[in-house]
């Protein structure tokens, strides 16, 4: 056999799904930039199997590879399209404990595993995907812990849908919806999974006690200033952020906004307002009318603030933090909204190049936390 045709046909034969040729990353990127990645690995294998070749049976091997390169092709596509590209424990199989609990959706099959997260609005599940009897991976049933808050999961399903229209980089800060569903009258939503810390969790870890290292905390905090930007873009309103709604993947670097049940669209026109605001890491106004982005800045602001080892309730910060950042910080809580920043984006530049400017090129810093707890995560 040719050689380059041997070597696609060991890749293409041995490929139990698409991700297994076609290229995974450790982040889970834009649609568009997913779409491009594949589609050029795609192209470097069919360039071997749409040859022509001196001999027949090359030929024919050649034909056979290129229609299973064309279907895990296809497949590719469709599963990111809905969101579902190399999930966590692709390939695994469903767990026979929970083999008998599930639901269909089309042709998606979800299977329910055990509770492990009861919050005051919500209850999160473990579960699998599943279609065509074949396992795409774990996903997370994020259920309304009762009828009356199912309106905190119908918002943020119809949030996530707003801020995932276009393919911006910052999508990549936010949770990725799979599918709606109701249950007993109460509303549900099927996401990836994330497995990583909140910052609460961060801060009990022993070595970040007294506070996290500036030059740690300053990569979580220019990732929600960005995300942040995006979503006001939209006229939407956090109004929530607090520790517990920033996730950390240590091993990425990737920090998720989520808890994004009691936001606002646009709340001056629309007349919706944020619910069930945060105490002391809401903004005085979060629930009113007149919220707006300087309300999830302060929010922001208190949290990382918090992060450092401060306290949100004097806006106190240990004098081992930069003064400059210290400033920055504190100029994000003022009380009085109309003394507020009001632009994300002009913060993320901001503090940009202040790390620049503090602690020189940037360099990778490995966060110091153990493996994530696989029952601890926070959506």
């Amino acid at each position: 056999m040719d050689q380059e045709l041997e070597r696609a046909a060991s890749l293409i034969r041995d490929a139990r799904a698409p991700e297994d040729i076609l290229g995974v990353e450790p982040v889970v990127l834009p649609r568009s930039v997913q779409l491009e990645k594949r589609k050029h690995a795609y192209e470097a294998l069919k360039a071997v199997t749409s040859l022509e070749y001196q001999s027949p049976d090359d030929n024919d091997a050649a034909r056979d590879l290129d229609r299973r390169l064309e279907d895990l092709y296809r497949q590719a596509r469709t599963r990111i399209e809905m969101g579902a590209y190399n999930l966590q424990g692709r390939g695994q199989l469903v767990p026979p404990a929970i083999r008998g609990q599930f639901f269909d959706a089309g042709a998606r099959r979800y299977y329910i595993g055990p509770r492990y997260r009861q919050g005051d609005e919500t209850t999160l599940y473990s579960g699998y995907l599943e279609i065509a009897s074949v396992t795409l991976g774990e996903v997370i049933l994020k259920v309304a812990a009762s009828e009356e808050t199912s309106v905190f999961v119908e918002r943020e399903a119809n949030v996530l849908g707003v801020l995932r229209k276009e393919d911006y980089r910052e999508t990549s800060y936010l949770p990725w919806p799979l599918e709606r569903f109701e249950a007993g009258g109460r509303m549900g939503l099927v996401m990836r999974r994330v497995d990583g810390f909140n910052l609460e969790e961060i801060r009990r870890h022993p070595p970040h006690l007294a506070g996290l290292d500036a030059r740690d905390m300053v990569w979580m905090l220019s990732r929600a200033l960005a995300v942040m930007g995006m979503a006001h873009q939209y006229g939407v309103i956090h109004g929530r952020i607090c520790p517990k709604h920033i996730l950390v993947e240590p091993d990425t670097h990737r920090a998720l906004v989520v808890g994004w049940g009691g936001c606002a669209i646009a709340p001056v026109h629309s007349g919706q307002r944020v619910l069930a605001p945060i105490d002391t890491f809401s903004a005085p106004e979060a629930a009113e009318a007149t919220a707006g982005p300087w309300s999830d800045i302060y929010s922001i602001g208190k949290t990382y603030l918090w992060l450092l080892g401060g306290d949100p309730k004097t806006n106190h910060v240990p004098e081992h933090v930069e003064p400059r950042l210290a400033v920055f910080l504190r100029n994000m809580v003022n009380e009085d909204p109309y003394q507020r920043p009001e632009d994300c984006w002009q913060l993320f530049e901001s503090l940009e190049r202040m790390k620049t400017e503090l602690w020189g090129a940037r360099r990778w810093r490995v966060l110091d936390m153990p493996p994530p707890d696989r029952a601890g995560i926070s959506l």
